[in-house]
């Protein structure tokens, strides 16, 4: 090996060395460091569900020694007190007030409730603590008041209001997911007809019309998606009409109309 060459070879060592050196310093000094915090946490250990400690009846009484509830109730592990079983609730003058069922502290099934002069006032079903079935109102004179139908606790179904009769209907209307639909009719006491209208998905939808006490049709309108769209009639007491036009809520000429 020349002289040259050998320096060449003694300096590309070296610069290998230092490389490998250095290499070493940084693994040491990484091993070294502190090491980062890990970004996944522990999932927390979730309690246990409470069991039932201890069941049965307890009473309450108002100051006078009258019965206010008796209910059946639970406790449990972790000392809540929960009602399950039958419950009644009473007046302060001893008329019942309402009863029914508890499931692990929520309403189920069939419940009533009275006036405090003893008339029923409603019954009334829940599932799983919400309206659920057919609601009846009554009027602290027994009639009834209204029929209502419930769904997973939002308004479906039948609903009637009634006069002071019991029988005369009100209002006739019916919900679907909580909101009108399909045929909505009001009436007069005497049990005429007083406006008819029509629902979808909560909005007016189709064709309205009024009448007066007599039945004699006064007014007529048609909608569109809960706005006036199209022709609005009005009859005079002498048979005359007038006419007005209208494109969502908003008058127009006639020719304009939608067709």
């Amino acid at each position: 090996m020349t002289f040259l060459r050998s320096l060449r070879y003694f300096a590309l060592a070296a610069c290998v060395g230092g490389r490998l050196l250095a290499d070493n310093v940084a693994v040491a000094q990484d091993a070294a460091a502190p090491q980062a915090a890990p970004i996944y946490l522990d999932e927390p250990t979730p309690a246990p569900e409470p069991t039932v400690a201890q069941e049965g009846p307890v009473s309450e009484k108002y100051d006078d020694g009258k019965p206010r509830v008796s209910r059946q109730v639970r406790i449990l592990s972790d000392n809540q007190v929960v009602n399950h079983g039958q419950y009644t609730e009473y007046y302060r003058n001893g008329q019942k007030f309402a009863e029914g069922n508890f499931d692990n502290g929520v309403h189920e099934g069939p419940w009533s409730y009275w006036h405090d002069n003893g008339q029923l006032a409603k019954t009334v079903i829940f599932k799983k603590g919400a309206p659920d079935g057919q609601w009846e109102v009554f009027r602290a004179d027994g009639t009834l008041q209204s029929k209502k139908g419930y769904k997973a606790g939002k308004r479906d179904g039948a609903w009637t209001s009634y006069f002071a009769d019991g029988k005369t209907p009100k209002i006739e209307q019916s919900f679907a997911e909580n909101q009108l639909a399909g045929a909505r009719k009001t009436f007069y006491e005497s049990g005429k007809p007083r406006q008819e209208s029509i629902f979808v998905d909560g909005a007016l939808d189709g064709l309205m019309t009024e009448y007066d006490q007599s039945g004699r049709k006064v007014g007529e309108a048609t909608f569109s998606k809960g706005k006036l769209n199209g022709k609005l009639s009005r009859w005079a007491a002498d048979g005359t009409v007038s006419e007005q036009f209208f494109k969502d809520n908003q008058r127009i000429a006639p020719g304009e109309a939608p067709k």
